[in-house]
């Protein structure tokens, strides 16, 4: 017997969201129908309920993770207005932002959520052409992924971790270090400055990724991802 596993995504580009001042985001709508569906809903109803819950978004002082964790709910609890009841395993919603003043880097904010309720979150922050003094001085993007804990409603300010993080590999100490030391030294760092970042409590995990470009030592693009696990 053959079964099929349908996956539906949509992609908003350009929505202004009325927080943190109102700005601009690319949203993408992802939606993991159950196995063996035979007759998928119509997926104009739920875009444009995600279109009016984002252009409307009553709270302007909310992190783009909240904004993204009550639209998730919101779609799972007006699943049978939205003709979905029943057809999926889990709905997620990617909020992807341009730099601000407050943030000059690009940001996402993904909210998975199961047709259960159970929620799980995801925050991705890209630091690009950041100089790092090892091996004679090098230029990489950093990549800083956090998984936070199922099911929370509390998310940290990102920000003071993206200082922390622009910091230390500016600064970095060791100048005969290779980029797997970086990438391990700063996120074990960061778990051990997590109360000071507002991080205690909240997260599953958290990766840096480091991508460097070819240089005279190796000739190849290469990159580096140290995850750590948060007990």
């Amino acid at each position: 017997m053959t079964t099929f596993d349908q996956t539906v995504k949509v992609e908003i580009e350009n929505l202004v969201i009325p927080v943190q001042g109102g700005i601009a985001s690319d949203v993408v709508l992802s939606i993991d129908q159950v196995n063996g569906l035979q007759n998928s809903p119509n997926i104009v109803p739920v875009t444009n309920f995600v279109k009016d819950f984002l252009s409307n978004y009553p709270n302007p002082n909310d992190f783009y993770e909240n904004v993204s964790q009550n639209l998730t709910d919101a779609i799972v609890n007006n699943a049978p207005v939205l003709g979905l009841t029943g057809t999926f395993d889990t709905v997620s919603v990617e909020l992807n932002r341009d730099p601000i003043a407050t943030l000059p880097y690009p940001f996402s904010s993904q909210s998975i959520e199961t047709a259960t309720g159970n929620t799980d979150q995801l925050v991705k922050i890209q630091l690009s052409d950041r100089v790092i003094p090892v091996q004679g001085g090098t230029v990489a993007n950093a990549t800083v992924n956090l998984d936070y804990v199922d099911n929370t409603e509390t998310f940290a300010n990102i920000i003071p971790l993206t200082q922390f993080v622009d910091d230390f590999l500016t600064n970095y100490p060791n100048p005969n270090d290779f980029y797997e030391n970086i990438g391990t030294n700063l996120t074990n760092s960061i778990v051990n400055n997590a109360p000071a970042l507002g991080l205690a409590g909240v997260l599953d995990s958290i990766s840096v990724k480091l991508e460097r470009s070819p240089d005279l030592g190796l000739f190849h693009p290469f990159s580096t991802k140290s995850t750590a696990s948060i007990f």
